[in-house]
């Protein structure tokens, strides 16, 4: 049988994407790319940029990973690179081209000139959960950055995350001056003999005797640690599960057993609890196994599997955030923000509202608590917030909604939700500097923008209240996207192939397929939040997610019944809290604190009928920002 090389294989593949795809995503991103290496498993294509890499990456690696396993009859692991030149050396667009050729740059901007949207920092969304929760600072934060885009060049061409890092290299993307990187290396915590930086994401090691560099050595992490509290849930989760085991193999068999359905879950069905958080918490999940398990030696390899991907599971539950080069190394040095400004607006940005009944993001985020809550995400006082927006530098980015002059549910004004508005492009630097060289990151020969930028950011003000006026005439909708999704997950869910020992069939076949006393809590799961049950087991098989329903089923009507009221009634009632305060819903057991909350507010002899709103109205007609 004749061989099948890299290139015939990619070749394959691109036509199998170009039947599938539409023509202009095809041609923008996929078209030009080209097969580089096929060794030891792993796959490598070249992309035209970093932006296109990451392009890829999100929408298309699992498909072309399955396209290339059937053709080369192995296991393939897919990596994007950014195409290089004819010196080997990899070129990213914002390194000019030197091949002599004459290019005419169509349909461009001035802004996209400059800024280069494209060019971004792409970490898992999970990694602000490190500022919310107090495990980082904003410094610390902005150092890993630093380091992981100083590294991650190499890292995806397959070198591993040990490197001989130059300062300068981190620094243009940290936010931070020279002094003050080594300011952060010197305050290295001292862990179990070794020295760390950015919060434990950054190892120094010993000099390297064999390298030439004067650069110091590093071990950086490319993905976030766990944060302590959702470190310290699954701990406790896993203990209260082998309570009652006898001996360690059976506590092993629950571990896994508790790992799998904690995968099989979205993060926020169950991360999102109040624990108690021990100084020496462990922070990766094989740590909390071994200390759960007093496990010593050798990890077993489906402990060790299973404990890789409920980690995967985790971070691919929040996302992912975009930063742009330009707002590391340009407007944040350039107008002086602060590490906690700079990371203020950048999680404003990323909890911007997504309508998904459009498909556009707005440009404004609800935040319960407010100001304090925002303080708190990026180790403030809720006083500093309130003197940021004063500031013309940070101004220009965040205004905050005036509520008293809108039409906002009360559970806003309990919660005391906050409407933040958020300029989401960047400030054109160029246009304060006039006929001044703009450049980038922090040098010691950079001319950095002062007061010239006052007129710059009183025009991006303006913007921003022009962006406002938009929503004078118009109602904002805000639509529950956990509705949206769990909307979406239901119809994936029914539509897959059932596993091995289920039954498939519609969602009334499954639901008669139920006992008797649970059939009408199953039939409210699909009315009311429109969440299919899943298949019946075989007779020969045990446990699954039918028998989890079922205990959580049966778990529900008895709540209902202790409060002297109808599973029906109490499920409508959680729905109209849930509407105001939207949490994941994929399961009974999601149900269960909210449903025991709402109950105990109502007395039992309630009768009236449960408003079942699927949506908030707020009226901004009459929206003015503070500070206007």
């Amino acid at each position: 049988m004749k061989t099948i090389n890299h290139q015939q294989a990619w070749l394959f593949v691109l036509e199998q994407l170009q039947k599938e795809m539409p023509n202009t995503s095809f041609d923008t991103w996929v078209r030009n790319t080209q097969s580089l290496s096929f060794e030891k498993g792993i796959f490598t294509v070249a992309a035209r940029n970093a932006y296109a890499c990451v392009w890829l990456e999100s929408r298309l690696e699992n498909t072309i990973t399955r396209l290339l396993a059937d053709i080369l009859k192995c296991s393939v692991k897919i990596i994007f690179l950014v195409a290089q030149d004819k010196k080997g050396d990899f070129v990213d667009d914002e390194e000019k081209s030197s091949n002599g050729a004459c290019i005419e740059a169509l349909d461009s901007t001035s802004y996209r000139d400059e800024v280069h949207p494209d060019h971004v920092v792409m970490l898992d969304g999970y990694a602000l959960r490190l500022l919310e929760h107090g495990d980082m600072t904003p410094k610390e934060m902005s150092l890993w950055v630093g380091f992981r885009q100083a590294i991650f060049r190499q890292h995806k061409a397959g070198k591993g995350t040990i490197h001989n890092v130059p300062h300068y290299d981190v620094t243009q993307f940290a936010m931070m001056s020279r002094a003050a990187f080594f300011r952060e290396l010197k305050g290295a915590k001292v862990m179990c003999g070794r020295k760390f930086v950015a919060g434990g994401h950054v190892e120094l090691l010993p000099e390297d005797a064999y390298s030439a560099s004067y650069a110091n050595r590093y071990r950086v992490l490319i993905s976030p640690l766990l944060t302590r509290r959702d470190s310290a849930v699954i701990e406790n989760i896993l203990v209260a599960d082998i309570d009652m085991v006898a001996t360690r193999d059976e506590a092993k068999k629950e571990v896994l057993k508790t790992l799998d359905k904690l995968t099989s879950y979205g993060p926020a069905d169950w991360i999102n609890q109040e624990v108690d958080v021990q100084a020496n918490q462990p922070r990766h999940i094989q740590e909390i196994v071994r200390r759960v398990l007093g496990w010593e030696g050798d990890f077993p390899e489906d402990l060790s599997s299973a404990c890789e991907k409920l980690y995967d599971r985790i971070l691919g539950g929040f996302g992912k955030v975009f930063i742009t080069h330009y707002f590391l190394r340009v407007v944040v040095p350039s107008l002086k923000l602060t590490h906690a400004q700079a990371w203020a607006i950048i999680i404003l940005r990323d909890k911007c509202w997504f309508d998904h009944a459009s498909g556009t993001q707005r440009d404004y985020a609800l935040v319960p608590g407010g100001l304090l809550t925002l303080a708190r995400w990026v180790g403030v006082t809720g006083r500093s917030i309130e003197e940021w927006m004063q500031i013309p530098e940070f101004n220009a980015f965040v205004l905050v909604a005036d509520r008293e002059k809108l039409d906002i549910p009360d559970e806003w004004s309990r919660t005391n939700t906050q409407i933040f508005f958020v300029y989401q492009q960047e400030p054109q630097i160029s246009k304060a500097l006039a006929d001044e060289k703009v450049r980038l990151g922090w040098r010691k020969s950079e001319t950095l923008v002062t007061k010239k930028c006052d007129s710059l950011l009183e025009e991006v003000r303006l913007t921003l209240r022009k962006s406002e006026t938009l929503f004078n005439n118009l109602n904002i909708t805000v639509i529950n996207n956990k509705n949206m999704d769990a909307k979406t997950a239901s119809v994936r869910h029914a539509a897959q192939t059932p596993k091995t020992g289920q039954t498939s069939g519609t969602p009334q076949i499954r639901t008669e397929a139920f006992p008797a006393d649970c059939q009408n809590g199953v039939r409210l799961m699909l009315e009311i939040f429109n969440v299919i049950a899943p298949a019946r087991q075989l007779a020969n098989t045990r446990g699954g997610d039918f028998a989890l329903w079922v205990k959580e089923i049966r778990g529900l009507e008895k709540r209902a019944s202790d409060y002297g009221v109808s599973l029906e009634y109490a499920m409508r009632l959680t729905h109209e809290h849930w509407n105001k305060s939207p949490f994941t819903v994929s399961h009974p057991a999601a149900l269960k604190n909210t449903m025991v909350s709402v109950l105990a507010q109502n007395t039992g002899g309630k009768t009236s009928q449960v408003n079942t709103l699927t949506a908030f109205e707020v009226n901004l007609e009459n929206f003015v920002p503070r500070g206007a």
